[in-house]
């Protein structure tokens, strides 16, 4: 491992790394249908896959909420929350990704908001 680590030796690292890992992120790991929407969505819009394979992540997250929980061990229970940070570079295609995957969830609140809204008048 190298010692002396500075900023330019992990931007060097990182773009080299970006260089030669186009997609490489592991979609196999995800359902079949998942896959196709992450591998579809990087053919037709671009979108990185390990962006929107976060985002899903995410989305899956945010919709299990706490209505679910996994025993782990006895007395040692887990929720499916899941905290997510998509970084990367300005204009590397962070925010596309999320918006997408988000954008039935957000319609759904919106829904219920108004239905909600609806019968408090």
């Amino acid at each position: 491992m190298e010692k002396n680590i500075t900023p330019d030796s992990v931007i060097s690292a990182l773009m080299n790394h970006a260089k030669t890992s186009d997609n490489d992120f592991p979609v196999h790991v995800f359902p079949a249908k998942m896959q196709r929407i992450i591998l579809e969505l990087n053919t037709t819009c671009g979108f990185p896959n390990d962006y929107t394979a976060s985002a899903m992540l995410a989305a899956i997250s945010v919709a299990i909420g706490n209505t679910h929980r996994i025993e782990v061990k006895r007395n040692w229970q887990e929720s499916a929350i899941v905290y997510i940070a998509i970084v990367g570079r300005p204009g590397d295609c962070k925010s596309h990704p999320l918006t997408f995957v988000m954008r039935p969830l957000v319609n759904a609140d919106w829904k219920t908001i108004r239905v909600t809204t609806d019968e408090q008048d």
